[in-house]
């Protein structure tokens, strides 16, 4: 995948290329290709951010304490990053210090406000919404794919249809476990490891 796309509209573009279908300007213009594929864009790319740890999408930040807790039967309530898609962990304590381990009680409201009986302060690690730009090529390569087997229903493709497309796009090993492998050799670790159920809601 060439380094030129940078941007949303050109991994739109993409994926509508594979279906055949006109290229956009912008998903505000005036067109159906546009619009449908505004409506898909952020399901497609959360669900593939969402799907592994990647580690160009990762970010740390210490949490917020509310003033008040947010359920009775916890002492403190955090709020949670605005731009988290996929939580990883949630640590208190200083980091590498005494009791830097990972959070076991707690509870998630709402999808952005942890409660828990833990004191400040209180750390997540966290997947968000990493731009264009930042992605690697093999990132990409698994979105657009995605994308595009999302918009093929919507543009007629019929059952038979959606099985080819979905046939050329993937590989022996599946379109996210190869980007997962790519990732992992880059990184030279010895075994990819998925992403837990850590962001479901209840912990404990």
């Amino acid at each position: 995948m060439p380094r030129e796309i940078q941007t949303a509209v050109q991994v739109a573009n993409c994926a509508l290329r594979i279906l055949q279908m006109p290229e956009i300007e912008s998903f505000d213009e005036d067109s159906t290709p546009a619009r449908t594929v505004k409506m898909y864009y952020d399901l497609a790319l959360r669900k593939c951010i969402g799907a592994y740890k990647w580690q160009f999408s990762q970010n740390q930040s210490e949490l917020e304490q509310l003033a008040t807790a947010e359920l009775p039967q916890w002492k403190f309530s955090y709020k949670l990053p605005p731009d988290m898609i996929a939580l990883i962990w949630l640590r208190c304590g200083t980091e590498n210090g005494p009791g830097w381990n990972n959070l076991q009680n707690y509870e998630i409201v709402a999808g952005n406000v942890v409660c828990t009986n833990a004191n400040a302060p209180l750390f997540c690690r966290y997947q968000y919404e990493a731009p264009v730009a930042a992605m690697p090529n093999y990132f990409l390569d698994y979105l657009i794919q995605e994308l595009a087997e999302e918009l093929a229903p919507v543009f007629g493709y019929n059952v038979v249809g959606q099985k080819i497309l979905s046939d050329r796009v993937r590989d022996s090993f599946g379109k996210m476990n190869m980007a997962i492998l790519t990732e992992v050799r880059q990184l030279g670790s010895q075994k990819p490891m998925p992403m837990g159920k850590l962001a479901m809601g209840r912990n404990w």
